[in-house]
């Protein structure tokens, strides 16, 4: 886990696709994720393709948008199941960048039409350098390695969230070709499966009842220092609290612990800057030092 400018990330190495319920949903296992609410965002990054991958043949400049020569091109021929084409681009990841494309032919990824997509970095490429399509249990991964609102009816399932995991409904109208009802056949994952990879993270949100201050105080005679903290709610596992509130500024001891009678949270970066604009910074905690002396 680590923070960053109040994001708390958590790497995980394992998500699941689960087909028999609707086929749209993947389990996400995430300990202790603080997710309890379903007015929360989540930003997920770093799931893998399950598709193998193939090596480039030859050297590919960062803004070119000519033919990719790979080893093994048959595998991006389809996308999403179904044959890749102006209606249905295919995409691909060629090492951190992901790019589109509309065909395959004599050994080559063709009629690539957008490069560093999903604000990845448009860079130059070796031969050998390895490229997958961007595709897991059948569906884009575009469709998953982003942020998810998990406030919608449709995300529930049963069972669908405790402690250390959550489900995720995929959201077929967007991030790539539209295989929701359009013209295109309704897309499902295809089979059942464990996936994630190395470097798969996760936001979440960080809940307690208890804090206390680490504060090394300096306090001369005749002066006093103390601290009050401003928090906002949280939703225990199994409760119905509602999350997001602003409890506003208690009173705090700085060299002891402090309890809270209800659960409250250190919130993703993310859902600061959804649910809080109304608070200082967007920011779910804040510490403030009172310092006073005597007159003289």
């Amino acid at each position: 886990m680590e923070l960053d400018s109040w994001k708390w990330i958590y790497k995980c190495k394992f998500f699941d696709v689960d087909s028999t319920d609707d086929g749209l949903h993947f389990k996400v296992n995430h300990r202790s994720h603080g997710l309890h609410a379903f007015n929360n965002l989540v930003k997920i990054s770093g799931v893998e393709s399950d598709v193998p991958e193939t090596k480039l043949t030859a050297d590919y400049d960062n803004t070119s948008l000519s033919d990719i020569s790979v080893v093994a091109a048959s595998n991006f021929a389809t996308f999403e199941g179904v044959g890749v084409g102006t209606t249905n681009y295919g995409y691909a990841i060629l090492g951190d960048e992901i790019i589109s494309y509309t065909g395959v032919a004599n050994g080559s990824i063709t009629g690539v039409t957008t490069r560093g997509i999903d604000n990845t970095v448009q860079s130059s490429h070796s031969s050998g350098d390895i490229i997958r399509k961007y595709e897991f249990s059948g569906v884009s991964l575009r469709r998953i390695n982003k942020q998810h609102d998990m406030n919608s009816p449709a995300v529930t399932v049963p069972n669908d969230k405790d402690l250390d995991f959550y489900h995720i409904k995929v959201d077929m109208n967007s991030d790539g070709t539209d295989r929701s009802g359009g013209t295109l056949p309704d897309r499902f994952f295809s089979s059942t499966k464990r996936g994630g990879g190395s470097n798969v993270t996760a936001t979440q949100n960080v809940q307690f009842e208890t804090i206390t201050p680490n504060v090394q105080t300096l306090t001369p005679p005749g002066t006093n220092i103390g601290g009050r903290v401003r928090t906002i709610s949280a939703t225990s596992v199994d409760g119905s609290e509602q999350s997001f509130v602003d409890q506003g500024f208690v009173d705090v001891s700085l060299d002891d612990q402090n309890h809270f009678e209800t659960p409250r949270m250190v919130a993703s970066k993310v859902n600061e800057d959804r649910q809080l604009s109304d608070l200082p910074g967007n920011k779910s905690l804040t510490f403030e030092f009172l310092m006073t002396s005597e007159s003289r």
